[in-house]
This record gives C-alpha cells, structure tokens and sequence, in this order.
C-alpha cells in the first residue's frame, strides 16, 4: 500500500475536499501512516479494515476531515482518544470496534458531530445513555 499512498500524496489528484474510499482493505496500523500526507481528504472510508489505536494516531493530521468511517476495526480507548482531536468531523462511524466508556467520554467532546454510530462496542448502558445526553444536550445529534 505504501506506493499508492506515496503516489496519491504527491499527486494534484487530491485536492481540498476529496474523499477516499479504502474499505475492505486488510490496511493495519503500519499502514495507515502513509494517509498521514493526504491533508485535503474531506472524506475517508478505512470500515472493515484492522486498524487499532496505534493506527488511529496517523489520523490527527488530516484536520480536514468532516466524514470519517471506521466501522468494524480494532480501536481501542487510546485511538478514540486520538479520534477526539478531529475536531471538524460531522459525521463519526466508531461501530463494531473495542472502545469503552473512556473512549466515549473522548468521542463526546467533539462538538462538530451531527452523526454518530457507537454500536456494538464495550461501553456499558448506563454511559451510553449519559453520552448520548451530553451530546444531545451539546447539539441536535441524528442517532443510528
């Protein structure tokens, strides 16, 4: 993977407000450092991939993104953490990762957030519904 990042970095292809599609993609921790370049990424899909904390700290640098989906990969507290510093981000998708109520507390300061699935991750009900109320409370927050 590493030469088509080195390519889309140093490539006029990506301007301000692409987005970039890399779902299904077997992409790990080492892996998601070569994104680290691509500052102009509005969008990113990177679901269904075996990303973990360690990976989601390559992510701070795009400061750009409103749309992030990390759907079904191996984030933990620390990469939601990590998460919590995009700070543009519109819509999140965390589901069917391994964050628990420490990393939901981080997920709800980000107070740009008008979309957000948490689902099927390991934080315990009575968090989930204080979570949801501090967002709520925060903006109008559209459930899945």
């Amino acid at each position: 993977l590493a030469p088509l990042f080195s390519t889309l970095g140093n490539s006029t292809i990506l301007r301000h407000g692409a987005s970039l599609n890399l779902r299904n993609n077997q992409i790990r921790d080492a892996g998601v450092q070569h994104l680290a370049r691509l500052t102009a990424l509005t969008l990113l899909n990177l679901s269904g991939n075996q990303i973990g904390s360690a990976g989601a700290k390559h992510l701070v640098s795009l400061t750009g993104l409103t749309f992030l989906n990390l759907f079904d990969n191996k984030i933990r507290d620390s990469g939601a953490q990590q998460i919590a510093s995009l700070t543009g981000l519109t819509y999140l998708d965390l589901s069917s990762n391994q964050i628990g109520n420490l990393g939901a507390k981080h997920i709800s300061t980000i107070l740009s957030l008008t979309s957000l699935n948490f689902s099927e991750n390991f934080c315990n009900y009575d968090i989930d519904k204080q979570i949801l109320s501090m967002l709520d409370s925060q903006r109008k927050l559209h459930r899945r």
